[in-house]
């Protein structure tokens, strides 16, 4: 977490610093141009400013112009003149919380833990307030569901977003002061599930050497959010259905215990096919479908890209330091034209990448992975032509032109060690080097 702490009391400053610098990356400012200067260099989490400053500027400035910057930085205000005035102006103007001078630092403490949460927060709402699943209004409907104890079963291709739902309905729900534990099927060996979910006491099975607590249990109050449940073996189906319908968990080698939760499932698969195929259970398909929630591809919900790209964006700016502010116009078309097979996860993770690379202040074709470059380029559009045809620059150009960036940009980061370059940028040395001389890339004095 990065934190710029504002104070022109020097003893102030260093008590903070030597404090907080033991769990934060810290920045220090003195007065209005320090904290200037520092914020336009790199975007922090938090901003702690002091009221009152030795400058014509003072703490309601800085929260105008860290406002400006960066809406969403957290800010918590200090100050040894407290009145009821300049916390309402504070509050009005987007401060976060007025804390009253001497300061308490381990008050101080639990403050910046609820900026940080809040700032988690608004990112995540800005991406899940696009993820609306139908024409009519699904966040009223899954506000309800949330509301209730009942199972909810949320479909769709892989990387649509059902984690992210998931989360959105246990943090609206009345159990959300509990925790969430989350199991994916997929990832769990078949022989260990049944550990995993419902626990073992010690000695029931050769390497059981100690009890151990399974994840219904360690959610008691709370949300078990299974993902990918089509990969839960069959034999332990009866099992889960009896968990959900009795609130009841038998330990491996144990005796029964009553346990408390909501359970969400999500899946990728058809489970309706799979029970007519007879490899999942009918009784148990039919129990987990209380509520269900379908979460439609990416390339069917092109309109959310550019507010998609824009909460990216402004995520990995804050963990980056970098100010981007939009995609070029180029990166817009081809973001539009493309498929997106792995639907949101992919977008996601081509803007992390591309905010790394990218120089300027708006993501262009150069600094987008050349992965994805190339599957555009040989994907063929809703009328079987190539896309390439359509879009009013050159492709090849365009590849050409990010690879030699990227490789550039690699080498510079790894202090032109083609190894390591070449290890960031996932190709062997022997492709590295070629590509070096495809590019007359040299290095620095050579």
């Amino acid at each position: 977490m990065n934190i710029l702490i504002v104070e022109d009391d020097k003893n102030q400053r260093f008590l903070m610093d030597n404090y907080f610098g033991k769990k934060y990356n810290i920045g220090l400012a003195k007065n209005y141009a320090d904290f200037t200067f520092q914020m336009e260099k790199n975007i922090p989490d938090i901003v702690i400013t002091d009221m009152n400053l030795e400058d014509e500027k003072n703490g309601l400035d800085i929260i105008k112009r860290a406002k400006e910057l960066s809406p969403a930085v957290r800010i918590i205000v200090l100050t040894a003149y407290g009145n009821i005035e300049n916390a309402v102006e504070a509050i009005k103007l987007g401060a976060d919380h007025y804390v009253q001078k001497p300061v308490n630092l381990n008050e101080l403490d639990l403050y910046i833990s609820k900026c940080y949460k809040t700032r988690e927060l608004i990112t995540e709402n800005q991406l899940l307030k696009t993820l609306n699943t139908d024409q009519y209004d699904q966040d009223k409907f899954i506000s309800k569901i949330a509301l209730t104890d009942s199972t909810i079963l949320i479909t769709g291709s892989s990387g649509t977003g059902k984690s992210f739902l998931a989360q959105k309905i246990h943090k609206i729900s009345r159990r959300k002061e509990k925790k969430m534990i989350t199991i994916n099927c997929a990832t769990i060996p078949g022989e260990l599930m049944e550990s995993e979910l419902f626990g073992h006491k010690k000695g029931s099975f050769t390497g059981a050497i100690s009890d151990k607590t399974g994840k219904f249990e360690q959610a008691h109050g709370g949300t078990v959010f299974l993902d990918e449940i089509g990969e839960l073996p069959l034999i332990l189906q009866p099992k889960l259905l009896r968990t959900i319908q009795d609130k009841v968990i038998e330990p491996v080698g144990g005796n029964e215990k009553q346990v408390d939760f909501r359970l969400i499932v999500a899946t990728n698969k058809d489970l309706k096919s799979m029970v007519e195929e007879g490899k999942f259970r009918e009784d148990l398909y039919f129990r987990l479908k209380v509520f269900s929630v379908e979460m439609a591809g990416l390339k069917h919900r092109k309109e959310l890209i550019p507010e998609l790209c824009l909460a990216f964006i402004d995520e990995h700016n804050l963990k980056t330091g970098k100010k981007i502010k939009t995609l070029s116009s180029e990166v817009e078309k081809l973001f539009q034209q493309y498929k997106w097979p792995g639907n949101i996860r992919e977008l996601k993770n081509a803007i992390e990448y591309s905010v790394v690379m990218e120089d300027s202040d708006s993501i262009t074709i150069s600094s987008l992975p050349g992965e994805l470059v190339e599957n555009f380029k040989h994907t063929p559009n809703d009328n079987n032509q190539s896309p390439v045809s359509k879009t009013p620059f050159s492709l090849e150009e365009s590849v050409e032109e990010f690879e030699k960036k990227a490789i550039e940009n690699a080498l510079d980061i790894s202090d032109f060690n083609q190894s390591k370059a070449a290890e960031f940028l996932g190709i062997n040395e022997r492709k590295i080097r070629y590509k070096m001389k495809k590019y007359y890339i040299n290095k620095p004095g050579e």
